[in-house]
């Protein structure tokens, strides 16, 4: 199991592959800069490492994770509770 700040590393790292900018963790994901297909990339990676997705409808990831709302810290968090499972 990781920790929040490998998590947090790991976020950001997955952002500055994409040309994105790294988040604080009160930074907003829409912060960071990346692009609709950057988005597509970065959650199908961080789905792929914690499962995030698991559960959510495809159609209702953006209400789910809206970068204009979310948060590095609750994204932190995401990944923590469900790569748990």
């Amino acid at each position: 199991m990781s920790n929040r700040l490998e998590v947090q590393g790991y976020i950001n790292k997955l952002i500055d592959e994409e040309n994105g900018m790294p988040l604080k963790p009160d930074d907003l994901l829409e912060d960071a800069g990346l692009d609709s297909l950057g988005l597509v990339f970065f959650f199908n990676e961080l789905d792929f490492k914690y499962r995030l997705l698991k559960g959510i409808k495809s159609d209702d990831v953006h209400e789910v994770f809206n970068p204009s709302k979310t948060t590095l810290n609750s994204l932190v968090n995401s990944c923590m509770t469900k790569g748990k499972k």
